[in-house]
């Protein structure tokens, strides 16, 4: 599987998730605060994960 995307492709899709993430934590705070330690390793690891992908790309 290749994909390519231009940086204002990134940008609209990283504004999309990040306005869901805003939109899920406003009104599930008190669900979502048991899991905080978890969702944060959830991130580090995938995005990570994303930026070695997309990094790849961009190398020789």
């Amino acid at each position: 599987m290749q994909f390519k995307l231009k940086w204002w492709q990134l940008l609209c899709y990283e504004t999309a998730v990040i306005s869901l993430g805003i939109i899920i934590g406003a009104f599930w705070s008190d669900f979502f605060s048991d899991y905080l330690y978890l969702l944060i390793f959830v991130f580090a690891v995938f995005g990570a994960y994303i930026l070695y992908l997309l990094t790849q790309q961009i190398g020789p």
